[in-house]
């Protein structure tokens, strides 16, 4: 039984499985796709925060969407592990961390005038 969200189930999942199938068969690790997900999001954070809101947005959104592409990795190539696990749960909330400062940061700056 899934527990994903609509946006997750209807959204990010038919965008991250395959892209997940093509990374297969290339060296990426899901630990480095993890890496990379945090790096987008405090790129993400950082348009954000400079009152980029559109690459803001569609960067929020591809780091929901590459969030997914982890696990789906760590499934397809046997690699699952209970360390990489948490590093991904961590490393989410980083991810969101950053993403609601960059958020604030741009209330406080833009909309407090």
């Amino acid at each position: 039984m899934s527990y994903d969200g609509i946006v997750s189930r209807y959204l990010n999942s038919p965008l991250s499985r395959p892209a997940a199938r093509t990374l297969a068969h290339t060296p990426v690790t899901p630990n480095a796709v993890t890496a990379f997900t945090l790096l987008l999001a405090f790129a993400t954070a950082a348009a954000t925060a400079a009152g980029w809101n559109i690459v803001g947005g569609i960067g929020i959104q591809a780091v929901s969407v590459i969030d997914g592409v982890d696990g789906e990795l760590a499934r397809i190539k046997g690699l699952v592990t209970r360390f990489g696990g948490v590093v991904d749960a961590v490393t989410d909330r980083f991810a969101d961390a950053a993403m609601l400062a960059g958020m604030t940061v741009y209330a406080f700056r833009f909309e407090a005038h």
